[in-house]
């Protein structure tokens, strides 16, 4: 209880502040030369709706840099407020299937998040070179970090493919939790846009984010329930290596989901591990009333 408590008083202390103990922060540690955050890609080796990844070097080792981008008018000072209180909760989190955090660097660019670099990509385009892999093993594992995050009172905010790594052992690691969170949080919602964080996320993102006032929701919130609801868009993407609604443009995602309409089931996948009852579990878990979804242990435990 007492670490409990002193963890989310060092939580709030960074969110008030915009300061971070330096162990987190790689650009205010006395480091050797051999020691500094580098470069070692000349441009982004990936891109996303808010954020592009570098390929960088720290302490001879490979790490991926996140760089977010942010608009020039924006209030970056605010920003960095909110980067601070996650950045320390993601230090403090620890589990085989969530990626590493090493720190925050503001020297290379404006902010930037720094993880462990994992050389097998994102779990799509690990499947797409290895379509033989066992997908409900990586499903349990997705499942299990989710579980992980859950239990320790942290929400992921965008799950999907390209939020799932894979590590050196061919492991499933979450990527991109909780950061995600500031990017609906009021206090920044005015300078990185709502139209940024869904550019390449609505197609799993639940209704209740999509049209928060038809749920009953002033504001659109994440939530265990839209992890859940997201996860199960993430495991119909698994089996199929295709988009949820890929047949659907972007702009017109929102209005379909709204009226009700989920994937179709894939018939091919049965081979691959999408059996009757986990094509069950997949339809609980994107009920359209939030309520009406399982949390993720009874999830985990059903895979």
């Amino acid at each position: 209880k007492l670490h409990t408590r002193l963890f989310h008083t060092l939580r709030k202390l960074c969110r008030q502040l915009g300061k971070l103990p330096t162990q987190y922060d790689l650009s205010k540690r006395e480091l050797g030369p051999d020691d500094v955050l580098s470069l070692v890609s000349k441009e982004a080796v990936a891109w996303g709706g808010f954020a592009n990844v570098w390929l960088g070097q720290y302490k001879k080792q490979q790490v991926a840099i996140k760089v977010f981008r942010i608009p020039e008018h924006a209030d970056v000072h605010t920003i960095e407020k909110s980067y601070c209180r996650e950045a320390v909760l993601w230090r403090h989190l620890s589990h085989p299937n969530v990626t590493p955090f090493i720190g925050i660097d503001n020297n290379l660019f404006t902010l930037a998040v720094v993880s462990r670099w994992m050389p097998n990509g994102s779990i799509n385009a690990y499947l797409k070179a290895s379509p033989s892999s066992n997908r409900p093993r990586l499903l349990v594992e997705i499942a299990q970090g989710l579980e992980y995050l859950h239990s320790n009172g942290v929400l992921h905010g965008n799950v999907k493919g390209s939020n799932v790594l894979i590590d050196d052992e061919f492991h499933a690691c979450l990527a991109d939790f909780g950061l995600s969170e500031v990017s609906y949080d009021p206090n920044t919602a005015n300078a990185i846009s709502m139209s940024s964080v869904c550019n390449g996320s609505v197609r799993w993102m639940a209704p209740e984010l999509l049209v928060p006032e038809e749920a009953g929701f002033e504001h659109a919130r994440t939530s265990p329930e839209t992890d859940i609801y997201s996860l199960s868009m993430l495991m119909w993407e698994v089996f199929t290596g295709r988009m949820p609604f890929y047949r659907v443009h972007d702009a017109r995602v929102s209005i379909f989901v709204d009226r009700g309409n989920r994937p179709e089931r894939p018939a091919a996948a049965t081979t691959l591990g999408l059996s009757d009852e986990v094509w069950a579990l997949m339809e609980t878990c994107w009920c359209t009333d939030h309520r009406k979804r399982p949390r993720i242990r009874p999830v985990l435990h059903a895979l």
